[in-house]
C-alpha cells in the first residue's frame, strides 16, 4: 500500500508523480541530510570506481574551489570515521553474542550472511537507478553490449509493464534481505550485560536502537551502488549477475503474493490524473531528433500540483489507461523510424550546403520533419489515453507516412 502502489506509478509517471509540494518538501529534507556528510563514504566510493576505471569524474556541478574541496573532503573523512565506528561496533557486539541474531547460527555465519545479503540489496538498489536511467534512452544510445542490450529487451519488452513488475520483484527481495540484516545489526544489549566498549548506559540505549546499523546499510548497501549504477548505467546493466536477478525478481512479483498494488496504482493514477513521461518530453528518439533541446514554451505552463483530483473518479476506462504499448510499435515506429532517418539526411544536407539560402532551405525541412515528430508522438499519446484503435497493417502505415511528407 505505502511503496509498491507508488513504484508502480512512478516508474512511467514521474514528472507527475514529483509535481507535488509534498516532493519539494521531500526533496529539501533529503539535501539537509546529504549537507550533514554522514552519507559522504559513498561519493568517496563512487570516485574509487571512475579511477578504477580511468575515467574522468563527470558532474554537472562547477569545479570546487580550495574551500569547497575542504568542505567536501571533510565531510568525506568524518562519514568515514562514523561507518567505521559503527562497524566496529555492530561486529564487536555479534561476536559477543549481543545481538538479535538467532540462538544457535554462529558468529561467522551471521557476519557472512550480513555482508552478501547486504550486496544483494546494494545490487538491486543499482539496478533500479540503471534501469531508470536507460528508460529514457534511445535505443541506439543503449550500447551493443550483448548482455545489457538482452536485460533492456526483458526489461521494456510486455508493454513496458516488465520495469514496474521488476520494482515490485525487487521491493520484496529487498524487505527480505532486511529481515535477516536486521537480526544481524541489531544490537540487543542487557541492563545488567556489559556494555560494548564499556561506554555509559545512555550511549548503549543509543546502540540499541539500530541507528549504527541503519547507516551501514544505507552506506554500503544502498547509497554507493546507486551512485556507481548511475555512473556506469550500461556497464551495470552488462554484468550477467544483473540479468539473473531481474529474471528472479519477476518471477517473484508473477507470484502475485503483491498483485493489489497494481490494482490500488489503478485506482491512484486515475484520481491523481497520472500520464506517462512521453506526453511532456516525449519519447527518446523524439528528444534526440530536438536534439535534446528545450520546449520554448515550457514556461508558460509551469503548473505545481496540489493532490487535487485531475477528473473525476470513472470518467474514463481504466484499462484504456493502461493500454499495452506493444501496439504502438507496428504504426508509429514505422512512421518515426522514416522521420529520423529524413531528419539524419537533412541534417547531411545542410552540412554541404554551398549557400545560404540552400542551408536555410534545408532547415525549413528539418524543423518540419521534427513538427511530424512531434505530431506523431502526440497521436500516440492520445490514442494510448482514450483507447483508439491501433492496428493497421504495414501498407496502410506505409500510406499513412507518405499522406502525411505529401501534406508537408
Amino acid at each position: 500500500v505505502g511503496q509498491l502502489t507508488s513504484q508502480v506509478n512512478a516508474s512511467h509517471c514521474m514528472l507527475d508523480y514529483i509535481n507535488t509540494h509534498f516532493m519539494t518538501f521531500t526533496y529539501w529534507v533529503a539535501a539537509l541530510i546529504e549537507v550533514t556528510g554522514v552519507m559522504h563514504t559513498s561519493y568517496l566510493i563512487r570516485y574509487m570506481c571512475y579511477w578504477a576505471a580511468g575515467k574522468p569524474v563527470e558532474s554537472n556541478e562547477p569545479p570546487r574551489d580550495g574551500i569547497q574541496q575542504l568542505w567536501f573532503w571533510g565531510r568525506v573523512v568524518w562519514s568515514l570515521g562514523i561507518l567505521g565506528f559503527a562497524l566496529a561496533v555492530t561486529i564487536g557486539a555479534l561476536f559477543q553474542g549481543k545481538t538479535a541474531l538467532w540462538e544457535g547460527v554462529p558468529e561467522i555465519v551471521g557476519l557472512i550472511l550480513f555482508f552478501v545479503l547486504m550486496s544483494v540489496v546494494g545490487l538491486l538498489e543499482g539496478m533500479q537507478i540503471a534501469f531508470f536511467t536507460v528508460a529514457k534512452l534511445p535505443k541506439s544510445e543503449r550500447g551493443d553490449a550483448p548482455l545489457a542490450m538482452k536485460t533492456c529487451h526483458c526489461l521494456f519488452k510486455n508493454g513496458g509493464k516488465n520495469l514496474p513488475g521488476f520494482m515490485c520483484g525487487r521491493q520484496m527481495t529487498v524487505t527480505l534481505c532486511f529481515f535477516i540484516i536486521a537480526r544481524v545489526t541489531t544490537l540487543n544489549v542487557g541492563a545488567d550485560d556489559e556494555n560494548i566498549f564499556g561506554v555509559s548506559d545512555s550511549m548503549q540505549n543509543f546502540f540499541n536502537t539500530g541507528f549504527l546499523g541503519a547507516i551501514i546499510t544505507t552506506i554500503l548497501g544502498s547509497i554507493s551502488w546507486q551512485l556507481v549504477a548511475s555512473a556506469f548505467p550500461i556497464a551495470f546493466l552488462s554484468n550477467p549477475i544483473v540479468y539473473i536477478f531481474l529474471q528472479l525478481a519477476l518471477a517473484l512479483e508473477a507470484t502475485g503474493i503483491c498483485a493489489a498494488a497494481w490494482f490500488l496504482a489503478l485506482i491512484q493514477k486515475k484520481i491523481m490524473g497520472f500520464q506517462y513521461d512521453e506526453v511532456y518530453v516525449g519519447t527518446p528518439e523524439e528528444r534526440a531528433a530536438k536534439q535534446h533541446a528545450d520546449n520554448p514554451d515550457a514556461l508558460k505552463n509551469l503548473d505545481m500540483g496540489t493532490y487535487a483530483l485531475a477528473d473525476q473518479v470513472g470518467t474514463h476506462e481504466v484499462q484504456s489507461a493502461y493500454l499495452t504499448l506493444a501496439k504502438l510499435d507496428a504504426h508509429y515506429s514505422a512512421r518515426r523510424e522514416k522521420i529520423l532517418a529524413n531528419i539524419k539526411a537533412l541534417r547531411e544536407q545542410i552540412q554541404v550546403s554551398e549557400t545560404d539560402e540552400e542551408a536555410e532551405a534545408f532547415k525549413d525541412a528539418l524543423r518540419l520533419e521534427v513538427a511530424a515528430m512531434g505530431r506523431i508522438n502526440k497521436e500516440e499519446m492520445e490514442s494510448q489515453k482514450f483507447g483508439k484503435d491501433l492496428e493497421m497493417t504495414p501498407e496502410e502505415s506505409e500510406s499513412d507516412v507518405e499522406s502525411q511528407t505529401q501534406e508537408e
